[in-house]
């Protein structure tokens, strides 16, 4: 029966590429999150900036407050995105890495299987030959 010694590694590396797959898909959910929180507080920035009505004197200066508030939002929901981009970017690394690596396990593995069928074949022929030679006696 054929037994490849690296099974263990190989199944480890396809459970970390499963985990890096949902991290992936936590992380870009992360940023498109980001990118609508940004969308709307552009959008909310828009309205505050071109009013369709004229403003009262009195609502200026909480509109300056508010102008100011959502830019300073938007900035740091930009870094944010930022960050979680290279984060991305570092998990995709990762990802590829590891299918590099499982994907020589795999070769290796199919490799071994080929030689384990090629060599239990020529036993099998082996056998037949010398039961052949005896006349299809067992001993």
């Amino acid at each position: 029966m054929f037994k490849f010694r690296l099974e263990k590694l190989l199944q480890l590396k396809q459970r970390l590429k499963d985990a890096k797959l949902a991290e992936l898909g936590y992380v870009e959910s992360q940023i498109s999150t980001v990118q609508d929180k940004i969308e709307s507080c552009e959008r909310q920035l828009k309205s505050i900036t071109y009013p369709e009505s004229v403003v009262p004197f009195s609502k200026v200066q909480d509109r300056y407050e508010s102008i100011l508030y959502l830019k300073r939002k938007i900035e740091d929901l930009r870094e944010e995105l930022k960050n979680l981009l290279q984060e991305r970017e570092k998990i995709v690394e990762e990802l590829v890495q590891i299918q590099k690596e499982a994907k020589v396990l795999e070769k290796l593995k199919y490799r071994k299987l080929a030689e384990f069928r090629k060599e239990f074949l020529k036993k099998e022929i082996k056998q037949l030959d010398e039961f052949a030679s005896r006349g299809g006696k067992n001993d």
